[in-house]
């Protein structure tokens, strides 16, 4: 960040992202040049436009940081070590499809307090733009892989007799599904479900998996002996 003369008054601009809070970062996010060289440096659009041509475009090539977002190494958590609670929280977030949004929400789950989800998300608005934005992108990317892990080993086909005696109904229920599961059907568990690092709910959702594959397979075997 640096001082600069426009007339009689000083401002500061920012020239780096790492001048720029997450917020910072949504506020100029879709606009034209004009309006976020009035956001970085506090200038009306108006008095802008009274500037010379070669004072805006000083103005202009100080901010040309923001074309491009910078790399920066950070180093992340293993969201599988984390909760099952966290993880829903992220995927339940990303229904909403809003990548800007999902991003500080992402960090706010697993840098901050996951239990005070609406405070760490006003939090993260408030730190480093660099470090919220290449921490949520990790943290989203790991999710991704999670979810195509999910799919590819822990789904099941349901058979022509499920489908007939009305297993979509439950699709309504969407997560509750998983976690009423794991609970034993006792909702005085549910929150105990939650706190399970994710890791062993997807091994005993592999188990539970396996064993019914195992049970199916042994109940025709059997049944073709009659």
């Amino acid at each position: 960040m640096i001082k600069a003369k426009v007339g009689k008054r000083e401002i500061e601009v920012k020239t780096s992202w790492n001048d720029l809070t997450y917020s910072d970062f949504l506020k100029i996010v879709g606009l034209d040049t004009i309006e976020v060289i009035s956001i970085l440096t506090g200038l009306t659009v108006d008095e802008l436009a009274m500037l010379e041509p070669l004072s805006k475009q000083q103005l202009t090539n100080l901010l040309s940081f923001v074309e491009k977002i910078e790399e920066e190494e950070v180093t992340c958590k293993d969201i599988r070590e984390e909760s099952f609670g966290k993880k829903i929280l992220l995927q339940e977030k990303a229904k909403d499809d809003n990548k800007y949004e999902m991003i500080p929400y992402a960090y706010a789950i697993y840098e901050l307090d996951a239990n005070d989800i609406k405070n760490s998300f006003d939090i993260a608005l408030t730190k480093p733009f660099l470090e919220v934005y290449h921490k949520g992108i990790n943290y989203i990317e790991q999710l991704t892989k999670v979810i195509d892990t999910e799919n590819e080993q822990l789904k099941h086909q349901p058979t022509s007799e499920q489908r007939r005696a009305g297993l979509d109904m439950f699709d309504e229920f969407g997560i509750i599904n998983t976690i009423n599961a794991l609970a034993g059907g006792n909702i005085l568990n549910y929150q105990k479900v939650l706190e399970i690092e994710y890791s062993t709910v997807f091994v005993y959702l592999k188990l539970k998996k396996t064993e019914a594959i195992y049970q199916d397979n042994y109940t025709k075997i059997m049944s073709q002996k009659r």
